[in-house]
C-alpha cells in the first residue's frame, strides 16, 4: 500500500508541475531580452555554406535584368551597413515566446506574405540599416493577420530558435517556429 501511495503521489506532484508549466503560456519578451550581458552568449555567424534566405527569385520578379541587379545591390548595401559582433542567448532555444514587433517582408508567396523579418522598430532592413542580429528574428509563415499588418506592430508567438540565420537583408540571430501573429495592443503580459 505504501508504495502505491509513493507513486501516487510521485505521479500527482509532476501533473500539477506540467499544468502548472502548461498555464504559464508563452515567455513575454522586449528586445533587450535577446541581448546576452557582455562578454556571454555565442557569436552569429552565417557561413558560406548556408541558405540565404529571402533572395527574390528572378523568374518571377517583375521587371529586367537592370531592375533586378538593382535590387540586389540595394539589398546588399543595406545588409552590409548591419553593425557586426552581434551575439546571442542560446538558453533561449526551444522556449515558447511572444515578441512584439514590425514586419520586414522577405518573400511573398501568390500575394500571401511567406517570409520575413520581425525587427523591433518600423522600416529597418528597408529605409534603415538593420539592427544587430540579435534584434531582428527571422519567420518563414506565421498564421493570423500578417499582411493585413505590414505597417503595424504585431505580437509573433511560437517557437524561438537560437541559431545563426542568413537572409538577403541582414544575418539574423533568431527565427521563430509555428510562428502566430496577432495584433500588437500595447500591453504586456508576464
Amino acid at each position: 500500500m505504501k508504495k502505491y501511495l509513493i507513486v501516487f503521489t510521485v505521479i500527482s506532484n509532476f501533473l500539477l508541475l506540467f499544468s502548472t508549466v502548461a498555464e504559464s503560456g508563452p515567455l513575454t519578451l522586449d528586445w533587450q531580452d535577446l541581448v546576452p550581458n557582455k562578454g556571454l552568449g555565442e557569436p552569429i555567424l552565417v557561413t558560406s555554406d548556408q541558405q540565404i534566405f529571402g533572395l527574390p527569385d528572378r523568374k518571377t520578379f517583375d521587371g529586367d535584368d537592370d531592375d533586378y541587379a538593382f535590387l540586389i545591390e540595394s539589398m546588399e548595401t543595406l545588409k552590409y551597413q548591419q553593425p557586426p559582433g552581434a551575439y546571442i542567448k542560446p538558453e533561449l532555444d526551444g522556449k515558447l515566446v511572444r515578441i512584439p514587433g514590425y514586419i520586414t517582408p522577405l518573400s511573398f508567396d501568390n500575394a500571401k506574405l511567406g517570409e520575413f523579418l520581425l525587427v523591433p522598430y518600423h522600416g529597418a532592413c528597408i529605409h534603415r540599416p538593420p539592427p544587430p542580429g540579435n534584434q531582428i528574428v527571422y519567420i518563414k509563415k506565421a498564421q493570423g493577420i500578417v499582411e493585413e499588418r505590414l505597417y503595424q506592430p504585431v505580437w509573433i508567438t511560437g517557437t524561438l530558435r537560437s541559431k545563426s540565420v542568413g537572409t538577403a537583408l541582414a544575418d539574423v540571430g533568431y527565427s521563430i517556429e509555428d510562428a502566430v501573429a496577432e495584433p500588437y495592443d500595447g500591453v504586456k503580459e508576464q
